[in-house]
C-alpha cells in the first residue's frame, strides 16, 4: 500500500500570499515583528488542533510534523526546514509557482542531522537577516506546554534563537 501526496499548488500560493500581505500590513497583530516562525514538532495525537497544526493544514493541505517553517512576510518569502523525502513532495509547491510579480518565493531546505542542522539554522538566521534584538513571532504557548520535544529540530532551532 503506497500513497501518493500531491498539493493543491495554486491554494498553497492563493493561502501564502493571503498570509503574507496580512503580516505586513497588520504587523501589530505580529508585534511588529517582520517574521512568523511556525516550528511543529511530532504529531500530539492528545491535541490535534495547536495552531501550528491547523496552520499546516490550512497552507498545505497536510500536517508536517517535525518542521519549521518561516515567513517573511515584506521579502514575500517562506523557507520550510523540513527531512529530505518531504522536501521531495513539496518540490511540486516550488516547480508550481506563478510568474507573478507577488507569489511567494519557497525555499526548501533538508534537515542534516550530521550537524544537528547548525548550518541550515545559520542559512535560515542569514537569509532573514537576523541579528541580537530582532524581533520574531512565533507560538510559543505550544512551547512552554512541552509540545516542542527536548532534542527536537523545533527545540534546538528555538535554543539557537535564543527563545528558551
Amino acid at each position: 500500500f503506497s500513497m501518493s501526496v500531491s498539493f493543491d499548488v495554486p491554494s498553497f500560493y492563493s493561502r501564502a500570499s493571503t498570509l503574507l500581505t496580512h503580516l505586513t500590513s497588520r504587523p501589530q497583530l505580529y508585534g511588529d515583528a517582520p517574521t512568523l516562525l511556525l516550528p511543529r514538532d511530532k504529531v500530539a495525537d492528545d491535541n490535534p488542533y495547536l495552531k501550528s497544526t491547523v496552520f499546516h493544514l490550512w497552507l498545505l493541505g497536510y500536517e508536517l510534523p517535525d518542521t519549521i517553517i518561516v515567513v517573511r512576510g515584506k521579502e514575500r518569502k517562506i523557507m520550510i526546514l523540513t527531512t529530505a523525502k518531504k522536501v521531495g513532495f513539496l518540490q511540486a509547491i516550488v516547480a508550481g509557482r506563478p510568474k507573478t510579480a507577488d507569489a511567494a518565493e519557497v525555499i526548501l531546505i533538508a534537515k542534516d542531522k550530521t550537524d544537528k542542522n547548525a548550518a541550515n539554522f545559520d542559512k535560515i538566521i542569514a537569509e532573514c537577516g537576523w541579528k541580537e534584538g530582532s524581533k520574531i513571532s512565533t507560538v510559543l504557548k505550544e512551547r512552554s506546554g512541552g509540545i516542542l520535544a527536548e532534542g527536537g529540530v523545533c527545540d534546538l532551532f528555538l535554543k539557537k534563537l535564543d527563545c528558551e
